[in-house]
């Protein structure tokens, strides 16, 4: 191929050129949206598949929206350094231990537990054995309750960077819908319809120990925790196997003195001088694992307020309200789905304002 200068002579033709792409850009633009309007479809997408690369014809598609200045995007790089400080959720590390259910396709689960253990007895040789009743209970795990975020991203700011703009915000949703699980989880709420009850909902929390004479804080941390151990035996629950999950300062003082052995999970979601003894095999689930974050782009429009109003106001949509097509935006949705409970009453056992 040989290559030229332009000469004053081509420029009429270059003109003639440019005005032929504009037109028949303009041309695909009105009969996509014209066609998107007779089949309910997407314009933007109708252009893609049918002239693959026409960038003016979707550009025409688009409405006119102000450009980010740089300032805008300067703050992307020091947004990827946040994800790293999100914990790990304390409440699925638990979960993952613990008795995992499978709700896809059903409401809830029933999980039966003893209600009453019989007891056992020694016999001479040819004597009858006994009959003792025993009582069997049951816990239900389910229906799974949904955390749902929405977010947006414009298309220049996710194509600014070297990572997408999406990915950093959809970890960002992610990790808050992580804390909201440990705050709901660990919390002491009934199940009002929305959320699940907490795993704490119910339990009576043990006495703590405090510290006077010889009584040192790592005394004190071993008898609050003998002391949940205990009561957990008292109803009739093995202790052994269980895990700790404690505030984030008595999770750290555990790990300074206490036996390798144990499972000890820090948790932003407990309040300060809060431990949880808990035995996984009485703690049943269904979870979908870490929250399910979703990109795309379309046609939506979006009701854009926190806390959520409700979305129909009068037969028309609740201000404010922004199209993600006209203003060439992604769409992030960051989705969980969750369901808990505790089997077998006295699994899991609490203590407050511990003093150490």
């Amino acid at each position: 191929m040989t290559v030229r200068a332009l000469v004053p002579e081509d420029v009429p033709r270059a003109r003639r050129m440019l005005e032929h792409e504009q037109r028949r850009a303009l041309f695909r633009a009105i009969t996509a949206i014209a066609l998107s309007a007779r089949h309910k479809a997407d314009p933007l997408a109708l252009v893609r598949r049918t002239w693959n690369g026409d960038r003016n014809a979707e550009l025409l598609i688009k409405a006119a929206r102000g450009p980010i200045m740089t300032g805008d995007i300067t703050g992307v790089e020091s947004v990827r350094s946040l994800v790293l400080l999100a914990p790990r959720s304390a409440a699925v590390r638990l979960f993952e231990a613990g008795v995992q259910i499978d709700l896809t396709g059903i409401a809830r689960v029933r999980v039966p537990n003893v209600a009453s253990a019989p007891s056992a007895h020694w016999v001479a040789e040819g004597q009858p054995a006994p009959f003792p009743n025993a009582a069997l209970g049951s816990a239900f795990v389910g229906p799974a309750r949904k955390i749902l975020i929405l977010s947006a991203v414009t298309a220049e700011l996710e194509q600014s960077g070297a990572q997408n703009a999406s990915a950093v915000i959809g970890q960002l949703l992610s990790a808050a819908a992580t804390r909201l699980i440990d705050a709901t989880a660990f919390g002491t709420a009934p199940d009002n319809g929305i959320q699940p009850a907490g795993l704490l909902a119910g339990v009576t929390p043990t006495a703590p120990t405090s510290i006077a004479g010889q009584m040192t804080p790592a005394l004190a941390a071993a008898a609050d925790l003998g002391n949940m151990a205990q009561a957990m035996a008292n109803a009739n629950i093995d202790p052994e196997g269980s895990i700790i999950v404690a505030a984030v300062k008595q999770a750290v003082t555990l790990r300074m003195f206490a036996n390798p052995g144990f499972q000890i999970f820090g948790s932003t979601g407990l309040a300060a001088g809060t431990v949880v003894l808990a035995q996984p095999a009485a703690i049943a689930s269904a979870l979908d694992g870490v929250p399910e974050v979703e990109t795309g782009e379309g046609s939506a429009v979006v009701h854009m307020a926190d806390p959520a109003s409700p979305i129909v106001d009068g037969g028309a949509m609740a201000a404010p309200t922004t199209s993600l097509f006209q203003q060439d935006m992604l769409g992030i949705k960051c989705r969980a789905k969750c369901a808990w409970t505790v089997t077998a009453p006295g699994g899991i056992q609490v203590a407050n304002n511990v003093a150490w």
